[in-house]
């Protein structure tokens, strides 16, 4: 009986001095943007509004398919983390990390060359219905790229905060362009094309 209390005692102990570790243990900054990488893949589309969707219209529904089908392309980069730097004063620090994807920003640049085109010959009009014309192009043209050709290095800005590190991916534009296939990169040279 007295060896049984012993054991139960001895892992008694062993559990809180494990506990104990992990209750200690501070994440890296590289750990916090891992894990907000990780959650901005798994994320769920459902509840996403789609722009310029008529949910009573059926050829807004099938945008409104192809819309979510594009977001759910988009949660599919591939990232690498290549390193990490934290500031002498240990308030903040940056994560250097390489995105791989598809090039939407070529897809969004050809698309915006084949609308000028169609305009030009009178193929695209004032009765066009511009926006989704532009949309469904768009999104018909990305849904089949097939291979992840888009690369960039971003760097991804952490704070210290009370207790752990926070990351700037939600509002940082390089890590959104880079998310996006460099379509952010390209809206600013299609207004000579347009």
């Amino acid at each position: 009986m007295k060896k049984s209390i012993k054991r139960i005692a001895i892992i008694l102990m062993s559990f809180a001095i494990i506990f104990s570790f992990t209750a200690c243990k501070k994440t890296s900054p590289s750990e916090v943007v891992e894990k907000d990488l990780k959650e901005l893949q798994s994320e769920s589309v459902k509840e996403v509004e789609v722009p310029y969707v008529n949910k009573d219209n059926a050829d807004s529904k099938e945008l409104e398919d192809k819309y979510l089908k594009w977001i759910n392309m988009i949660q599919k980069f591939d990232y690498k983390i290549q390193d990490e730097k934290i500031s002498k004063d240990g308030k903040t620090a940056t994560v250097r990390v390489k995105i791989s994807t598809y090039d939407f920003g070529n897809t969004y640049k050809e698309v915006a060359q084949e609308i000028k085109e169609g305009i030009d010959e009178g193929k695209i009009n004032k009765d066009t219905d511009i926006d989704s014309y532009v949309i469904d192009q768009f999104l018909t043209k990305a849904l089949q790229l097939k291979d992840k050709k888009y690369t960039k290095e971003v760097i991804i800005n952490c704070k210290k905060a009370s207790k752990d590190w926070e990351d700037d991916i939600y509002n940082n534009e390089d890590f959104q362009d880079a998310i996006l296939g460099g379509m952010l990169t390209e809206a600013p040279n299609l207004t000579s094309i347009l």
